[in-house]
């Protein structure tokens, strides 16, 4: 029901007010997508409500239409209350509660998410003709039928017919129409959004892992917090890098250009012609580097990294900053198939890394705010610790009881040495996390440049082991230097299976993980209970077919730690009052916060850190979390408990 005057509001409000204690289904339309933006940010254009107990019933708010008739925005407050204290469902409610925040709402204390249902009821969905994986109309078409986006379709050929954008759906112009051309395909989302629900909700019930899913609610509202806090951007030292890049860039530009004869450096198919080079990509460049110093290879190497710190880093930076000064980064909790967190405009992945040349450090970026310190903990370690935990092997778990680097142990049993000098431990090292990462022998013979045998005049001696190869999805035994006739996958099988001879309990557990997924078809995380589906990644129809199959042992890795940090988040979350530390960013194993400067600051420290290792165990192996912090500027310095 579209609701535009102030006796239809009343009506709608006092029915509304009857199912407060059973939640609401709740919706908004915007005019625009960054709520967060220093200049023109996104707000709200209409809420949507209707209770989860009847369906039937479904009212939608107009108050910022560019069009037409709009309800006066005092009539906020009333909703406001309607609102506060209760259960609320819907679609991506990460985007609907921030943009509701702005307009002074009250976070609601639990949530159920149809976004979140239906990825954690199956995480391999695909992009189809009518939306992304997890969008609410692509993936109501998908199971209910395309009738069921009527609503949808007859709106983007409005959008069409009036030259309007439909790209996202649409969604940063359905404000400048009418509440009457659009009220139906809103109302139609709360319809939509609990149906979906429902029916992914059955499917978790089936799998046992709806629990999962409520924990995952709960995990979307501490990341909700921890996206408004945002993170304090330092625009002077942003602009300082952004000017000591610009002649570098240009010194490098005219060194490409003097060697290449002004060929486009973006160009894959031009550089490869410069090169003399199958593939220009990074890891492949930099492993020609290791055997090979080319000065060709080091400028274009240069060049990219100084280009993506303007492009990728302090670009976006500047420009999503909210007028605080503050950048809030969108977590997915739907973003990975493994669980982990992805996160976008901007993405901060990478935001606690300086570049390899030291050309820029993103750093010094960010600041705490005043009075606070900048306090980052991440988990030592954490893959190969659960490889230890799962496979149970004596001598690794014992490695990590006594707090010692397991990587010179191991390197000294994978060589067979008393002392393992620092390249034999870098190289253990490599294959430890490879194989925890699905590392195959011939990537891992890239990254330690281990290549057949060469000849003083060049040439190389080959041998004709067998090895496996995958080409245009067909699986074939060939010789290893017909798979690359540089770098030797023979060599890089045996520091595996040295490694495993290493560690001799770990190859069997890994078997069996692999085992287990091919019969089953999905795995599932012991430490949470959730499933992940693994019927994309191997062909039960070919029994030599391996396929992707090495890589479940690192969704098993890369999962439980996904779900010990997801845990550890939601416990600080509800422990540490926000007075005396804020979560700011996570990423991957790594946790950074604002903790209030003062008496009382090293014992809020000391229980994060407390909270991090004890909130999941994985007896007998232990979890340890180490921590850096710094007020402003400067480096960062060890935490020391």
């Amino acid at each position: 029901m579209l609701v535009q005057s102030r006796s239809e509001f009343q009506r709608a409000y006092d029915t509304l007010t009857h199912y407060r204690g059973t939640g609401f289904r709740v919706d908004t339309e915007t005019n625009g997508l960054n709520m967060f933006k220093h200049d023109n940010p996104a707000r709200m254009c209409s809420i949507q409500i209707g209770p989860i107990a009847d369906t039937n019933l479904n009212y939608y708010f107009p108050f910022r239409h560019g069009e037409g008739e709009n309800l006066s925005l005092e009539l906020l407050n009333p909703l406001r209350h309607l609102l506060n204290n209760t259960l609320w469902l819907g679609h991506n409610l990460s985007f609907d509660i921030k943009i509701l925040l702005q307009d002074g709402f009250a976070m609601p204390p639990r949530i159920r998410d149809s976004l979140i249902a239906a990825h954690t009821a199956n995480e391999n969905e695909k992009v189809t003709k009518h939306g992304k994986a997890y969008a609410l109309k692509k993936l109501c078409a998908q199971y209910f039928g395309i009738e069921s986006i009527g609503a949808q379709l007859t709106l983007k050929a409005e959008l069409k017919a009036r030259g309007l954008s439909t790209a996202e759906g649409g969604m940063e112009n359905l404000w400048r129409l009418p509440a009457s051309v659009v009220y139906q395909y809103g109302v139609d989302d709360l319809s939509l959004s609990q149906r979906l629900h429902e029916n992914r909700l059955e499917v978790l019930r089936q799998w046992r892992t709806d629990s999962v899913y409520e924990e995952l609610c709960d995990f979307q509202l501490a990341l909700i917090r921890m996206e408004m806090r945002g993170i304090q951007l330092d625009k002077e030292e942003v602009q300082r890098q952004m000017d000591n890049i610009g002649p570098r860039m240009a010194a490098l530009q005219a060194e490409l250009a003097e060697m290449n004869g002004g060929i486009n450096v973006n160009s894959p198919k031009q550089l490869t012609e410069w090169l003399k080079l199958p593939k220009t990509n990074k890891d492949f460049l930099m492993s020609v580097m290791e055997g090979e110093p080319r000065r060709d290879i080091r400028a274009l190497l240069d060049y990219r990294e100084v280009k993506k710190a303007t492009s990728t880093y302090f670009d976006p930076f500047l420009e999503l900053c909210d007028a605080d000064g503050r950048i809030h980064t969108n977590y997915k909790v739907h973003g990975t198939i493994t669980g982990r967190l992805s996160s976008s405009a901007p993405n901060m992945a990478n935001c606690s890394r300086d570049s390899a040349t030291r050309a820029y450090s993103l750093k010094r970026c960010f600041n705490a705010s005043p009075g606070k310190f900048l306090f980052e903990a991440d988990y030592a370690s954490v893959e190969p610790r659960l490889g230890a935990f799962y496979s149970k092997d004596p001598g690794l778990v014992e490695l990590f009881q006594k707090g010692l680097d397991i990587y010179r142990p191991t390197a000294e049993r994978m060589f067979k040495v008393s002392q393992a000098t620092d390249e034999q431990r870098t190289s253990a090292k490599s294959v430890v996390l490879g194989t925890a990462y699905g590392m195959g022998a011939w990537k891992l013979a890239v990254k330690l440049n281990l290549r057949h045998h060469q000849l003083p005049n060049g040439e190389y001696v080959y041998h004709y082991e067998p090895v496996w190869s995958m080409k245009d999805g067909e699986l074939s035994e060939i010789a290893c230097s017909a798979a690359d006739p540089v770098y030797c996958s023979c060599e890089g099988r045996s520091y595996i299976r040295s490694y495993f001879d290493a560690v001799p309990d770990l190859q069997p557990f890994i078997k069996k993980v692999i085992g287990m997924a091919k019969r089953n078809d999905y795995m599932r995380y012991p430490l949470s209970g959730r499933t992940k589906r693994v019927e994309h990644y191997y062909n039960p129809q070919n029994h030599r077919q391996e396929d992707n199959a090495h890589k479940f042992y690192n969704f098993l890795l890369q999962g439980s730690a996904a779900d010990i940090m997801r845990r550890a988040i939601v416990a600080i979350d509800k422990t540490i009052p926000a007075d005396k530390a804020g979560m700011l960013l996570t990423v991957y194993d790594s946790l950074v916060c604002e903790v209030t400067a003062g008496p009382g600051a090293k014992e809020v420290c000391d229980e994060l850190l407390r909270l991090m290792e004890t909130t999941t165990r994985i007896d007998p192996v232990p979890l340890v979390a180490d921590a850096k912090c710094r007020p402003s500027g400067g480096d960062m310095a060890k935490y020391v408990r």
